[in-house]
C-alpha cells in the first residue's frame, strides 16, 4: 500500500471515527435502556464497524489507483465542502459498488485542478439520493448524454361502444412502464422506467413527453430512430399478457424523448465511470 494510500485512509478512518463512532455509542446506550427489543437497529452500523477497515482500505487504494493518472502537476487537494459531505455518506453505501464508484470519482476529480471545476459540491445529495440501478442506467446511458434521445410511453387501448359513441380506455397500467428507452444489463423494462424517472428528479435530464426525435435532424441517415423500440420484445410481451383480459385491444406507444440536462452532462464526466455496463440493445 503507497503513501498517498496511507493518507487516504488516515484522513478515511478520522472521518469515520468522528462521525460515526460517537452516534454508534448513543444509540447502542439508547436502544439498551429499552431491553433490546429495537437491536436490530444498530445491525448496519455493527456489520459496518467489523468491515470497515478492509472497505476502507479498498476505497484508498481504488482512489489511489485512480490519482496515480493524473499528472503530478495537476493535483490538489480535494475542497472539503465536496471531500466531507462524500465521506459523510460513503459510510452508509459501502456495500452500493456502483454508488461506491461514484464517490471515488468526484473526490478525484476534485483532487485534479483539470477537473474540479466540474465538481459541484451538490453531486454528493445527488449520488446519496440514488440507487444502485439508477447508476446501472446512468452508466449506460453515459455515452448518450449530448442530443436529444427517442423514448416511448406504452399503453393497452382499449374501445367500447357506449350510447352510439366510441369510447377508449387503458389497462394494464401497473404492467406497463410509464416509459421505454431499450433494455440494459442488470435492469428489466419496469426498472429502467423507474430509475429514468429518478434521474429527472435528480435534475440530471429532462423527459418531454410533446416533442419528439425527428431522424433527418436529430439522426441524419437513420432512417427510424424509434424503430428498435416500436419492436421491443419486452413490451410486445407485457402487451400478450394484458391484451388477454380483453378482447380487442390495441398497442399504443407515443414517441416522446429526453436529454440531459447541462448539470447531468457535468455530473456524468465528474461521477460515471466510463465503459462500465453497456446496453444490451443499443437505442439510436
Amino acid at each position: 500500500m503507497g503513501k498517498e494510500t496511507e493518507l487516504t485512509l488516515e484522513l478515511l478512518n478520522k472521518g469515520y471515527d468522528d462521525v460515526l463512532k460517537p452516534a454508534a455509542q448513543e444509540v447502542g446506550e439508547f436502544l439498551g435502556s429499552f431491553f433490546g427489543i429495537l437491536n436490530w437497529l444498530v445491525m448496519p452500523l455493527t456489520k459496518l464497524n467489523i468491515y470497515r477497515k478492509a472497505k476502507l482500505k479498498k476505497f484508498a487504494e481504488n482512489v489511489e489507483n485512480k490519482l496515480l493518472k493524473v499528472p503530478i502537476k495537476n493535483r490538489q487537494q480535494a475542497s472539503i465542502n465536496i471531500l466531507g459531505p462524500a465521506l459523510e455518506a460513503l459510510k452508509y453505501n459501502f456495500d452500493e459498488e456502483e454508488l461506491k464508484e461514484m464517490f471515488e470519482n468526484i473526490i478525484v476529480n476534485a483532487m485534479d485542478n483539470r477537473t474540479s471545476d466540474k465538481c459541484h459540491p451538490a453531486y454528493v445529495d445527488v449520488i446519496r439520493q440514488m440507487s444502485n440501478k439508477d447508476a446501472i442506467l446512468l452508466k449506460a446511458l453515459r455515452n448518450q448524454t449530448r442530443g436529444v434521445r427517442p423514448l416511448i410511453m406504452p399503453k393497452c387501448q382499449t374501445t367500447i361502444n357506449y350510447n352510439n359513441q366510441t369510447k377508449h380506455g387503458y389497462i394494464g397500467d401497473d404492467e406497463f412502464p410509464d416509459y421505454h428507452i431499450g433494455s440494459f444489463e442488470g435492469l428489466t423494462t419496469l426498472e429502467a422506467s423507474k430509475s429514468l424517472t429518478s434521474l429527472q428528479r435528480l435534475g440530471l435530464l429532462n423527459i418531454d413527453k410533446i416533442r419528439s426525435v425527428v431522424n433527418t435532424i436529430d439522426f441524419p441517415g437513420m432512417q427510424d430512430p424509434y424503430k428498435n423500440l416500436f419492436e421491443s420484445a419486452e413490451i410486445d410481451e407485457i402487451y400478450k399478457s394484458v391484451s388477454k383480459q380483453i378482447p380487442g385491444t390495441k398497442l399504443i406507444q407515443d414517441k416522446a424523448l429526453f436529454e440531459f440536462t447541462e448539470f447531468g452532462i457535468d455530473f456524468v464526466s465528474t461521477c460515471v465511470v466510463k465503459n462500465k455496463i453497456s446496453q444490451t440493445k443499443n437505442i439510436p
